[in-house]
């Protein structure tokens, strides 16, 4: 019995020495939090100056409030030269029409803080729409259906902003027809009537293309609503229906605008050579999606070669094992002068590709710029002699800071 006893008081003191540490840690790491608080907001001893000023000034403004609670005059003066915000203002300062008139002229959001009767008021919210669109939000239902208003939003922050518009507004046919010239992205927010509209669909799309995948499923398969948004933006090939993606002059013209348009056309028309060459003329990257077939193809190959020397990435095993540099010896048969050449493939261009082709197949780059003997062989040696040296140096570097027990001062 007295065996357990002792054990007992062992454990119990145990504990309690155990438990004193953890408080007398806790406190201490509270404290240090509290000075790391004070200290990052405290700052160095000219911003504390600084900071001192600025509490003198707020409190003397406040002392001025405080003492002219109901001189209107020395606050709206106050309110013109140094601002002031409605979030804390009493229900009186947010009701008088010129003072909030004067914080809403300086900071449209305000408006938010403004009384019902105010948020209704014509001038208020005009001014605060004028600075920015999205001030519709704080006004009234009644002025969210003026027709002044919301059209000086949509001017500011575009089609966005017709979210807050009334529902009567966005189904009125004259005005949506002349805010659609201001922006086409009112489309989306469009009643339904509208969006019913062929003639209104047309204006949004050809004034923003982005527009098309708010449209019906009927526009998405109307020829002229779809060339219009594909001419601009090429990718929008893909909101087309899938009978227009079939379309041949379709995809031609959003491949030409942006060749990487192919990539939704890839599984109909990648073995369409006239096609893939415009896409590729247009963008390199765009041989990615051509066929296996087209990728041999040893115009097209070159085609995105002259842009960037990375395309014979893409490029079919035959080319790149030197099917491209004997189509080359075709094209220019013997001594090539640097002008000629250049016309082909710019040195740039070229040497990109040499570097490209010695990375993948391990080829000599002077094997494949034998073509000129001028300085076309000297510069890609010098290019390849400075990278090489960029990334010794790059990894000598990270290798010496991996080393433990450096010192890396």
């Amino acid at each position: 019995m007295k065996i357990n006893k002792t054990r007992n008081k062992k454990r119990h003191t145990q504990k309690k020495k155990s438990f004193r540490k953890k408080r007398h840690t806790q406190k201490n790491n509270f404290k240090k939090r509290h000075t790391r608080k004070k200290m990052i907001r405290g700052g160095s001893s000219s911003n504390n100056e600084d900071k001192k000023k600025k509490m003198l000034e707020a409190e003397k403004m406040l002392q001025a409030y405080s003492l002219n609670k109901d001189d209107r005059e020395n606050r709206l003066e106050a309110v013109k030269k140094k601002g002031y915000t409605l979030r804390g203002a009493s229900d009186a300062e947010k009701n008088d029409r010129e003072i909030v008139l004067e914080v809403v002229k300086k900071k449209w959001w305000e408006l938010d803080y403004a009384s019902p009767a105010l948020k209704n008021d014509r001038e208020i919210v005009m001014e605060a729409v004028k600075q920015d669109g999205n001030a519709l939000r704080y006004a009234s239902a009644e002025l969210k259906g003026d027709r002044e208003i919301v059209m000086e939003a949509v001017k500011q922050d575009g089609g966005y902003v017709m979210k807050y518009a009334s529902e009567e507004l966005k189904d009125d046919r004259e005005f949506m027809m002349d805010a659609v010239k201001q922006d086409g992205y009112v489309l989306k927010y469009a009643s339904e009537e509208m969006k019913g509209d062929r003639e209104f669909v047309l204006k949004a799309v050809k004034q923003r293309p982005l527009v098309l995948q708010f449209a019906r499923r009927v526009w998405k398969n109307d020829r002229e609503i779809v060339l219009a948004a594909v001419k601009q933006k090429g990718e929008m090939l893909l909101h087309a229906s899938d009978a227009l993606e079939n379309d041949r002059k379709i995809v031609l013209e959003a491949v030409k605008q942006n060749g990487e348009a192919m990539f939704h056309a890839q599984w109909r028309h990648a073995s369409d050579r006239e096609i893939v060459l415009e896409a590729v003329k247009q963008n390199w990257k765009a041989l990615q999606y051509a066929s296996d077939e087209l990728k041999g193809d040893r115009e097209i190959v070159l085609e995105a070669v002259k842009q960037d020397g990375n395309a014979v990435e893409y490029a079919s095993p035959e080319l790149r094992n030197g099917g491209l540099r004997d189509y080359i010896n075709e094209k220019k048969s013997g001594h090539i002068s640097r002008n000629n050449f250049e016309e082909l493939v710019n040195i740039k261009s070229k040497t990109m590709l040499a570097q490209r082709l010695a990375k993948v197949n391990k080829l000599e780059i002077g094997s494949y710029l034998d073509l000129d003997k001028g300085n076309a062989i000297k510069r890609a040696h010098e290019n390849l002699k400075q990278i090489e040296d960029r990334t010794k140096r790059r990894y000598g570097v990270m290798n010496w800071l991996r080393q433990p027990g450096k010192d890396k001062r």
